[in-house]
Order: C-alpha cells, then sequence, then structure tokens
C-alpha cells in the first residue's frame, strides 16, 4: 500500500505536476490518464492502475480524451515498433504483466476498452488520427487502434481535413507501412473523397 502511494504521488507530479487530487483548471485526478500519458510509465503501475480503476478507461478528461487518445498522442518515437524492430507483439494484458518486455500500452488500451477507438474528442479527433498525427508506426500502435476499429479510416481528421492515410504521408517520417496498411484497408477511399 505504500508503495502504490508513493507511485500515486509520483504520476500526480509528473503528470499534472501537482499533487492536489482537484486541479485549479477543474480536472479531475485519474491514474489511469496519467500512466497512459507518461511516456514512461511503468508496465506494472499501469497493468495495476487498470485493474484497480477500470472505470477509469471510459472516463474522459476535460478535452474530451480518454485514455486510449492520450497515450496516442503523447509524442515518443518509443511508442509503436518501427519495421525494423518489429517482432509479435503481445496482445493482452495478461500476457503484458507477464512479460514486462513485451509490453504495449497502445495494444493493452485497445483490449481493455475497445471502443475507446471509436470515440472523439472535443476536437473531433479518433485515436487513430491522434497516433498518425503524433508519428507512431503502423506495427504496435497505430495498427492496434485499427483493429480496435477498422471504419477509422474513412473518417476525416476534422482539424486537418484529410484522410487517415493522408495524415500519414505528411512530413519526413512518413512512414509508408502505415500508408500501405491504411489504403489496403480501404482501396475504395476515393469514393468518399468529394
Amino acid at each position: 500500500k505504500i508503495i502504490w502511494k508513493k507511485a500515486t504521488l509520483l504520476l500526480k507530479a509528473a503528470y499534472h505536476g501537482s499533487l492536489e487530487d482537484n486541479f485549479p483548471d477543474g480536472t479531475k485526478w485519474n491514474i489511469v490518464h496519467a500512466c497512459a500519458g507518461i511516456d514512461e510509465c511503468p508496465p506494472n503501475i499501469f497493468c495495476l492502475a487498470a485493474k484497480n480503476c477500470p472505470y477509469q478507461l471510459r472516463e474522459s478528461d476535460g478535452n474530451g480524451n480518454l485514455p486510449l487518445h492520450i497515450a496516442a498522442a503523447v509524442s515518443s518515437p518509443k511508442i509503436g515498433i518501427s519495421d525494423k524492430e518489429y517482432s509479435a507483439p503481445t496482445s493482452s494484458l495478461a500476457k503484458s504483466e507477464a512479460n514486462v518486455k513485451d509490453f504495449n500500452k497502445i495494444e493493452s488500451l485497445t483490449d481493455l476498452y475497445r471502443d475507446a477507438a471509436m470515440s472523439r474528442n472535443n476536437q473531433g479527433k479518433l485515436p487513430l488520427h491522434l497516433a498518425i498525427c503524433n508519428g507512431k508506426q503502423w506495427k504496435g500502435c497505430v495498427g492496434s487502434i485499427f483493429d480496435a476499429f477498422p471504419g477509422a479510416v474513412t473518417f476525416v481528421d476534422k482539424e486537418m481535413g484529410l484522410f487517415p492515410f493522408m495524415l500519414a504521408a505528411i512530413g519526413k517520417d512518413a512512414s509508408l507501412c502505415t500508408i500501405y496498411n491504411l489504403l489496403r484497408a480501404c482501396p475504395e477511399i476515393d469514393r468518399f473523397m468529394a
């Protein structure tokens, strides 16, 4: 119990910059959101938080973000597996706990609450849009979100006005693997373009 309290204090400080339960902007403390939003959150802490507070997987923050949105929006090259590093990822929370080395936060979140992949935040973004815009890789991240909601490939990003495959093609670090898989998932995408 003492370790859990200390872990909670560290997560509060790292994610919100405060040790309070209610923050000045009206945001309520949500440990699963903090675990999702901290890139280097230890997998065991994430798994414990998800087990102890499963209802928080369905709670949105003040911006309409569920934990999947938050994890997808974390800018980090470590989230998702590059094509060169790819080997069969784990896909369940139980496997993730058993083998911390193979832990994948995005896959765990989609396994725990698949419907999060269908949910738009207050800016109208799906987790798929957020993951792509933040440079996530297909294997281990974008592909997991896609598997949870394949229909997302037909939804235009409200801010950019682009389909997911178009978002994936932006920038110097564009992933051909991601672009290819998104187009392959919906080759008739041109009928949606007006």
